[in-house]
């Protein structure tokens, strides 16, 4: 959010865009861009950008504000409202609940919509005590490759010309809020279908597996059960073995995944509360996160997940060259409206199980 707050508006935005995007969302404008750059904005509607461009351009008449030639320059109706669903976009975007993209790594290298084959390494073989005199002997790294597609989402929406002459700035300002919101409701859905599908990896196991130790059946809901499960999803994670198998690689969790119907118990797991003594003291007070994510459908099942910095298991990110989302303006022909185009070219994949555990429920 500091980066959105820290952007200077009028160097990549119309201010009458700017204007239109405070009149429709006042105070997610001042949260999102600040309370400074609200103090330099005059806010303006639909009709504050119609006088403007008639005084500027001497243009009244509605087919010539929506003409497919105006679209191409930055002062004109479509170029305007662009600007201005782009600054409502990036309002959606940040207003929706981005918890779970904090939980997988952020890749900046899809290039195309090819796989993209990401190569797991071993750790450095173990060092080996040398005699005086002997050779030191090679060692040898094990790698593991996973891969996953880049896919492209988009939808239009219309704004009529008879609803910009009338001044509706609050369809504006709905339409380009709900692009940016529903770019980042992409992003989140595919990540929860993602972990929800438990596909299988290259060794032809799914991630969530008796084999992969990180798979917990038969978990009570109650708190004391939960606690229990989460002991040994805890354990579990550290005592997850290298891609060979043979030395440990410990991992260290960090958020507790779960669905609404969870959500109390799991922030009862990590409440930070006053203990009278050593055995009332909570262990994992602090040390996790809870993440309470609606879109998953198991009401029963919730998971451990680990940092990916520390552990890239989920992996997401847009095609470079695209923006995060695209949101386009423009007036067909044969369209007495401006149509405006959101569209998000994201890619998301397991790239290894072991920054993640499963707890399913006996509900």
């Amino acid at each position: 959010m500091s980066a959105v707050q820290n952007l200077n508006l009028t160097d990549h935005f119309h201010p009458l865009a700017i204007g239109l995007a405070l009149k429709g969302r006042p105070g997610t404008f001042s949260e999102v861009f600040g309370p400074e750059a609200r103090q330099s904005v005059k806010p303006c509607g639909l009709r504050d950008v119609l006088r403007s461009i008639e005084s500027q351009h001497g243009i009244s008449s509605p087919a010539a504000l929506i003409a497919p030639q105006a679209s191409m320059t930055s002062d004109t109706l479509p170029g305007i409202i662009q600007d201005a669903n782009n600054l409502l976009g990036i309002m959606g975007y940040a207003s929706a609940n981005l918890d779970l993209l904090q939980a997988s790594h952020e890749s900046l290298s899809i290039e195309n919509y090819l796989p993209q084959n990401r190569a797991k390494l071993s750790g450095y073989p173990a060092l080996q005590r040398v005699a005086e005199g002997s050779e030191i002997e090679y060692g040898y790294l094990n790698d593991r490759a996973e891969s996953y597609m880049a896919f492209h989402m988009a939808r239009i929406l219309k704004l009529s010309i008879e609803s910009i002459f009338n001044d509706r700035t609050d369809l504006l300002a709905q339409q380009g809020f709900a692009a940016g919101y529903a770019a980042a409701e992409a992003k989140v859905a595919s990540l929860v279908d993602l972990i929800e599908g438990n596909p299988n990896l290259s060794d032809n196991l799914p991630v969530f597996h008796e084999d992969h130790n990180n798979d917990i059946p038969n978990a009570s809901v109650t708190l004391d059960g939960m606690r229990t499960a989460l002991g040994s999803a805890t354990a579990r994670m550290q005592r997850q073995k290298d891609l060979a198998g043979v030395r440990p690689a410990p991992v260290t969790p960090a958020y507790i995944l779960c669905p609404p119907e969870l959500s109390i118990q799991a922030q009862q797991l990590v409440a930070d509360v006053s203990a009278s003594s050593v055995q009332d003291v909570n262990v994992f007070a602090r040390k996790l996160r809870v993440i309470t994510e609606p879109r998953l459908a198991n009401q029963s099942t919730w998971y451990l997940l680990a940092r990916p910095d520390e552990q890239m298991s989920l992996e997401h990110g847009v095609v470079a060259g695209t923006l995060d989302p695209e949101v386009r303006s423009e007036t067909p022909i044969g369209e007495n409206a401006i149509v405006t185009r959101v569209s998000l070219s994201f890619g998301c994949g397991w790239l290894d199980y072991r920054g993640a555990v499963r707890i399913r429920t006996d509900a």
